[in-house]
């Protein structure tokens, strides 16, 4: 590893190998939380979600305060039909301010469509908290949302 990306992992910045992103190392810049029915639960490695029914809320809380440019979010399903809506909340300004980003449903279907890939490209300052809030089945059927890849970048 060469002396410029240590620096960069030092700094919690990963660069894409898909694009020219610089995305930041959430476990060196942020605490991350998932919670799930209304409880904290422990983060599996290669997975972003609980493994539990029911909404869920991956919270990334900045050890800085820190620009957001991009969120990338990757979501699937593979064996049943369902609507997902997922929500995403910025506090700003250490709190002062804290407001909905963006909200979106998914139709997942395991004939048809079985991953959301989404990026956003994001205009937001002194970004304490970013929280992605996800209701697996609009219609309240117990499903698991699966969350498989969290991203964001500053730059």
């Amino acid at each position: 590893m060469n002396a410029t990306r240590d620096r960069a992992a030092a700094n919690g910045i990963r660069r894409s190998e898909t694009m020219d992103t610089q995305w930041l190392d959430l476990d060196v810049v942020a605490d991350v939380a998932i919670v799930a029915g209304g409880r904290r639960v422990a983060r599996v490695p290669g997975m972003w979600s609980a493994d539990s029914p029911g909404e869920q809320m991956i919270e990334i809380r900045f050890h800085q305060r820190t620009p957001v440019r991009r969120l990338r979010v990757v979501s699937s399903e593979v064996k049943e039909s369902r609507t997902q809506e997922m929500t995403i909340w910025a506090s700003l300004r250490g709190g002062e301010r804290h407001r909905e980003v963006l909200r979106q449903q998914f139709n997942f279907s395991p004939n048809g469509t079985t991953e959301e890939v989404e990026e956003y490209a994001l205009e937001l300052e002194d970004v304490s908290t970013i929280q992605l809030r996800i209701v697996p089945s609009i219609d309240g059927r117990p499903v698991v949302a699966h969350v498989s890849e969290l991203r964001v970048a500053s730059v």
